[in-house]
């Protein structure tokens, strides 16, 4: 995931409601994510999510489900849960 990607995975982080999904192509190219943010919570003091997020690219695709935290405007780290 490049820095255009990661904006993506921001910017989906801070906007959508827990269940909903978004796809977008990635910079490479035949690269496409999709990301299902999940509930929020709390940790020292950051807005953080769980979330699933799936990469698809020549005929693969990779799922993870994690949690990210929100560090400044746009700025979410993926953190251990």
């Amino acid at each position: 995931m490049d820095d255009d990607d990661r904006a993506c995975f921001g910017h989906s982080l801070e906007l959508l409601e827990d269940g909903q999904r978004v796809a977008w192509n990635g910079t490479k190219p035949g690269m496409l994510y999709t990301l299902a943010p999940d509930r929020r919570f709390e940790r020292d003091g950051h807005v953080c999510r769980h979330f699933t997020l799936q990469r698809e690219s020549g005929g693969r695709s990779v799922k993870k489900q994690a949690s990210a935290c929100r560090y400044g405007e746009g700025d979410w780290r993926m953190i251990e849960s």
